[in-house]
């Protein structure tokens, strides 16, 4: 998982480069913002993921996959609408980072599976 982390990184690292040569620093920073909650909705995940045993309940574990999902929305629309309105981040660089961080995320997910 941390090399999927990893890669992750590195592909919003390139699309800040690349928003930075694009279009200056705003860009940039728009870019490795959308990285950082890409990065935030990776982790969040990672955490959910790897919080103990399975409960033999169905119940739960439906309202617990549920759950789970309904916090990294909220995060990662707080985080993109901070980036938005209170920071005036540029929009299509900041989703281009955010996006380019999720690629990385998929990418790094299927290479660096594990064979169970």
């Amino acid at each position: 998982m941390a090399r999927a982390f990893f890669l992750q990184a590195l592909c919003a690292g390139l699309a800040a480069a690349a928003a930075f040569w694009w279009g200056g620093a705003a860009p940039a920073a728009a870019a490795a913002y959308g990285g950082l909650a890409a990065l935030v909705h990776s982790g969040l995940l990672a955490w959910r993921m790897g919080r103990g045993p399975i409960d033999a309940d169905p119940h739960r574990q439906l309202r617990g996959v549920l759950g789970a999902a309904v916090e990294r929305i909220v995060a990662v629309s707080l985080l993109l609408a901070a980036g938005l309105a209170a920071l005036g981040l540029p929009p299509l660089a900041l989703l281009g980072g955010f996006l380019a961080g999720h690629l990385g995320w998929v990418a790094g997910s299927i290479l660096f599976m594990k064979a169970r």
